[in-house]
């Protein structure tokens, strides 16, 4: 609800007695200073307010405007709709220009899958590399105890 959010994802809450502490990633655009992404995340802080908890906001900025990232996210959404292995995917990012970039990315598991994260994030890595531009791919398996 936090007008420059545009998504959010890694929420954990830690409860520690009486103290409960929350920590989220926010998605926002790449395009924001510094000085605007700090004001942002204490804007979020602030919208939880102190009768959730204490929060803790990580920013990913995300570059939706480079000109590969709508081809991009087709394949990935289409690499994990296929793959019964994966459950979504969140924090796709696209570091470097056109000709010369690469693809970094977090993915979340199924819980089914029996594949360690190594190979997973390679078999899923190596996959869009095939079908995309990118000179490399980097995906980041998410651990269990984030969602299990």
């Amino acid at each position: 609800a936090v007008q420059g959010v545009e998504g959010v994802h890694d929420i954990v809450i830690h409860c520690y007695g009486d103290v409960r502490l929350i920590s989220l990633h926010v998605e926002t655009s790449d395009q924001l200073s510094a000085l605007e992404l700090h004001t942002l995340a204490e804007t979020v802080q602030s919208a939880l307010g102190s009768d959730h908890g204490h929060a803790v906001v990580h920013v990913d900025p995300i570059n939706r405007d480079h000109p590969q990232y709508a081809h991009i996210r087709r394949v990935v959404e289409e690499v994990v709709a296929t793959d019964d292995r994966l459950e979504s995917f969140h924090d796709l990012r696209i570091v470097g220009e056109e000709g010369h970039f690469n693809v970094v990315l977090d993915v979340i598991r199924s819980c089914e899958a029996q594949e360690e994260d190594g190979a997973l994030a390679e078999q899923v890595a190596n996959t869009i590399c095939a079908r995309t531009e990118a000179r490399a791919v980097v995906v980041n398996v998410e651990p269990l105890f984030a969602y299990g």
